[in-house]
């Protein structure tokens, strides 16, 4: 029997998130590349009663656990922030307060959008 589907297991994986700061009336547009820790289903609902049970002792923390690869594509006029800096510039810059939600969000996000296009309607031909 032949295997048409392939699954290798990853640890992390690495995806781009739209920024708009702020969302309302942009003054700012562009993208991160951030490195997601792959969770299970299981694994998933575990992290968010977690959150939900004020388990992390901030949203660096929250953030730090969903991208242990790291966020790239940051910066400000002094260059680009990059490595452990992102979560001190993310606590410290006043557009850190649009992009913390927005990546925690995107985390969520990219799960319900899977479950979205692998539905049952779209494998049915």
């Amino acid at each position: 029997m032949s295997v048409s589907f392939n699954i290798k297991p990853i640890d992390t994986d690495e995806f781009k998130i739209q920024l708009a700061i702020p969302p309302e009336n942009p003054t700012m547009r562009g993208f991160v590349t951030v490195g997601a820790k792959v969770r299970s289903k299981n694994e998933l609902k575990e992290f968010g009663e977690k959150i939900q049970a004020n388990e992390f002792e901030d949203d660096i923390a929250i953030l730090q656990a969903m991208y242990p690869g790291g966020v790239k594509g940051l910066g400000s006029d002094a260059g680009p922030v990059e490595g452990d800096k992102v979560w001190e510039f993310l606590q410290t810059s006043p557009v850190g307060g649009f992009i913390v939600p927005a990546l925690i969000e995107a985390y969520f996000d990219q799960y319900q959008g899977a479950r979205q296009k692998n539905s049952a309607r779209l494998r049915s031909r």
